[in-house]
C-alpha cells in the first residue's frame, strides 16, 4: 500500500510541474543605429543568465526586421527576475540590449551598427554635379568605387549595400539606375525623405576588380530632381560611414566614403586660391582665368586711377601709351640664387619689341574668376619682380594691382618703383598683401604709392584681378632678357605667388592648461603665415609612422590634442576633394636616448593609449 502511495506522489508531482510551467517571450524590431531604417534577415540571439548557469537560443528577423524570441518551458526557476541579453547581427554590424526580466512578455527593439573598418585601399563617392535648373536632371550622377592604392593584390567586390544621404529640402531621387556590372539583386529604397539605400550584387556571380582612382567603377546612377534654384546654394550628398557595405573576397569591408558637393543655381567660385607652380599657371592661362588686358580694358582701368586717386597719391606716369602684352609661364629655377632667374615658376609678361619707339609704355593682364565670390575680409598675396631693364632709365616705374566687382567698378593700389626709399626696388622680389577688410593705401604691405577706389564698389561680388605695369623704354642692344628667354624680347615684368585666402581670426583659448605645445615655425607672420616644414607620409597601415617626445610633467589629465599636418603635392588654400579617412593617435611610453650609446636613440616603446578619429 505504501508503494502505491509513493507511485501516487511521483506522478502527481510530475503533473502539478508541468501546469505550472513558465513561458517568456520577448519581441520587438532590429533597426540600424542613425538611420533607423529595419534591418531583414539579421540574426537575433537570446541568452538568460542566472545564479548557476544560462541558457539560450536564436532566430531571424522577417523582411520588415521582425523578430519574437524566448522559451516555452522557462524550468523550475522561471524567467522573470533573471538576467536577459539581446544580441542582433548582420555582417559586420551589431548590436545588442541586457535587462531584468519583469514580465513574462516583453517588448525591446534593438539597434545595431559598426565600427568603421579603416581600409587603406577602397573608397567610394559621387561625381560633383551642377544643377543649374530645377526640375528631373538629365545626367544620371554616378556613384563610384575605386581602389585608391593598387598593387599585388587588387579589390575585388561581390556585393554591396551602400546608404546615401542628401538634403530633402533642395531635391529628391526619384529612381536609381543600377550599373551593368553591378544589376543582380539590385534594389534600392527612397521611401524615407533624404535617404536613399541601395543593395546590388556583381553581374552573374563573377566579382568586380575596382578601377583607380583615375577609372573609377561605377556602381549606380543616381536621378535627381531640384526643388529649387534660386539663390543659389550647395548641397551635399554623404555616404552612411556605418551603413555602406562591400562584401570582396576577404570579407565585409566599410569603405572609406566621401562627402560630395553638389551646387544648385549658378555656382559660387572659390573665393580662395592659389596659383604657384609652373602647372598652376599654365591650367589659368589655358583656362583664360589668366588672359591679357585689351586696350578698352586698360583705358577704363586708367579712369579709375585718374578720377578717384585719395589725395596725397603719387600720380601715374604721364604720357603713357599701353601695349598688348604676351604671356607665358616659367618653370622657375629651383638652384637659382638670381633675383632676375627666380627659382619658382611664375608669369612671365613681355610687351614691346626692337621697333618700340622710346617712351613710356604700360601693359596688363587680368586674372578673371569666371564668377563673383565675395572678397571681403580676404588677404591677397602676390610676390613681382620689377626688373631694371639695361641703362638708367630703362625700367619698370610703376605696378598696379586693382579688383572689379561684377560692374566693372575698380580698386586700385599702386607702388613705384626704384631704389629706395621706393616701396619697391628694381631686381628684388618683393611680396606684397592686400587685406581686403581696408581701404587706402595702408591696407597693404608694403604701403602702396596711392590708392583709387571708385564709389559704390561691391567686394561681394568680385569679378576680376587687374594687374598693370609701367615701363620707360629706350631701346638699347644688351638688355635683360626676361625668365625663360635667352635673348631680348621687350619690356618684361615677373609675377609669381598669386595667392587669395579668408581671414580667420585666431589664437589661443586662454582657459585651457597646455601641458606641452610644438607648433609649427612661422617664418613669414604675415595674414597668411608661411610656415617652415616638409612633407613626410604618415601611414598607420602602410608604416613608417611619425611619432614625436612630449613630456608629461604632472597628473593632469588630457582632454583635447591638437595637431598640424599637410596634404602631400596639394597647394591650394582649401581642402583637396579627397580627405584623410581618419587619423590614428596613439600615446607611447619611450625608450630613452642611452648617452653611452652613440648609435642608439630615443624611440616610442609601448602603446598605452589610442584613438581612431
Amino acid at each position: 500500500m505504501k508503494k502505491l502511495i509513493l507511485i501516487s506522489l511521483c506522478v502527481l508531482f510530475v503533473a502539478s510541474t508541468a501546469a505550472l510551467a513558465e513561458s517568456y517571450t520577448v519581441s520587438g524590431k532590429v533597426y540600424y543605429k542613425g538611420t533607423t531604417t529595419t534591418v531583414p534577415s539579421a540574426v537575433v540571439t537570446i541568452t538568460m543568465t542566472w545564479d548557476t548557469g544560462s541558457s539560450g537560443g536564436s532566430t531571424t528577423t522577417d523582411n520588415q526586421g521582425n523578430y519574437s524570441t524566448g522559451w516555452t518551458d522557462c524550468g523550475t526557476c522561471g524567467c522573470v527576475g533573471n538576467q536577459m541579453t539581446l544580441r542582433a547581427t548582420k555582417g559586420v554590424y551589431a548590436g545588442g540590449d541586457t535587462w531584468t526580466a519583469q514580465s513574462s512578455s516583453e517588448t525591446k527593439d534593438i539597434y545595431i551598427s559598426t565600427t568603421v573598418q579603416i581600409d587603406p585601399d577602397l573608397m567610394v563617392g559621387t561625381i560633383p554635379a551642377h544643377f543649374a535648373n530645377p526640375g528631373m536632371q538629365i545626367d544620371n550622377n554616378l556613384a563610384y568605387a575605386y581602389d585608391e592604392t593598387p598593387g599585388t593584390t587588387p579589390i575585388e567586390v561581390t556585393h554591396f549595400n551602400a546608404q546615401l544621404a542628401y538634403d530633402s529640402s533642395k531635391m529628391m531621387c526619384p529612381a536609381v539606375m543600377p550599373a551593368p556590372q553591378f544589376s543582380d539583386g539590385f534594389s534600392f529604397d527612397n521611401s524615407v525623405p533624404g535617404i536613399v539605400t541601395v543593395s546590388a550584387d556583381s553581374t552573374g556571380g563573377t566579382s568586380v576588380v575596382l578601377g583607380d582612382i583615375e577609372y573609377p567603377t561605377e556602381l549606380f546612377s543616381l536621378i535627381w530632381d531640384v526643388l529649387e534654384t534660386d539663390p543659389a546654394s550647395k548641397t551635399s550628398v554623404i555616404f552612411d560611414d556605418e551603413l555602406s557595405e562591400f562584401t570582396t573576397l576577404s570579407g565585409p569591408n566599410n569603405p572609406v566614403l566621401n562627402r560630395t558637393d553638389y551646387t544648385i543655381g549658378e555656382p559660387d567660385p572659390h573665393s580662395s586660391f592659389l596659383l604657384d607652380s609652373q602647372v598652376e599657371w599654365e591650367d589659368a592661362l589655358m583656362d583664360k582665368h589668366v588672359r591679357p588686358m585689351g586696350a578698352e580694358e586698360w583705358n577704363h582701368h586708367m579712369d579709375t586711377i585718374n578720377n578717384y586717386m585719395e589725395p596725397g597719391g603719387e600720380a601715374y606716369p604721364p604720357d603713357t601709351e599701353f601695349l598688348p602684352a604676351e604671356l607665358w609661364v616659367y618653370e622657375g629655377n629651383p638652384g637659382s640664387s638670381e633675383p632676375l632667374d627666380p627659382c619658382d615658376g611664375g608669369l612671365v609678361m613681355a610687351w614691346g619689341d626692337y621697333n618700340t619707339p622710346d617712351g613710356n609704355y604700360a601693359s596688363a593682364w587680368k586674372y578673371d574668376y569666371a564668377g563673383d565670390p565675395d572678397l571681403r575680409n580676404s588677404t591677397i598675396t602676390v610676390t613681382v619682380t620689377a626688373p631694371q631693364l639695361g641703362m638708367v632709365g630703362v625700367q619698370i616705374n610703376t605696378v598696379c594691382f586693382g579688383i572689379t566687382d561684377i560692374a566693372g567698378l575698380k580698386r586700385i593700389w599702386t607702388w613705384h618703383v626704384g631704389n629706395p626709399p621706393k616701396p619697391i626696388q628694381w631686381n628684388t622680389p618683393t611680396t606684397i598683401t592686400i587685406n581686403t577688410a581696408m581701404t587706402g593705401v595702408n591696407a597693404t604691405t608694403p604701403t602702396a604709392s596711392s590708392y583709387a577706389g571708385a564709389p559704390l564698389f561691391n567686394l561681394a561680388q568680385s569679378m576680376s584681378f587687374d594687374v598693370d605695369e609701367n615701363a620707360a623704354w629706350i631701346f638699347q642692344s644688351v638688355p635683360v632678357p626676361p625668365p625663360g628667354q635667352p635673348t631680348f624680347v621687350g619690356m618684361w615684368n615677373y609675377w609669381h605667388n598669386l595667392l587669395v585666402t579668408r581671414n580667420v581670426a585666431g589664437g589661443a583659448n586662454s582657459k585651457w592648461y597646455i601641458k606641452y605645445s610644438q607648433p609649427p615655425v612661422v617664418i613669414d607672420a604675415n595674414d597668411t603665415p608661411i610656415i617652415t616644414g616638409w612633407d613626410e607620409l604618415s601611414d598607420y597601415n602602410s608604416p613608417p609612422i611619425w611619432a614625436d617626445d612630449w613630456p608629461c610633467k604632472d597628473d593632469r589629465p588630457i582632454t583635447d590634442i591638437h595637431w598640424w599636418g599637410s596634404f602631400i603635392g596639394w597647394t591650394q588654400p582649401y581642402p583637396p576633394p579627397i580627405l584623410p579617412k581618419a587619423f590614428h593617435i596613439g600615446i607611447w611610453t619611450n625608450v630613452p636616448d642611452d648617452p653611452l650609446n652613440p648609435d642608439d636613440y630615443s624611440h616610442p616603446d609601448k602603446m598605452v593609449w589610442e584613438n581612431y578619429c
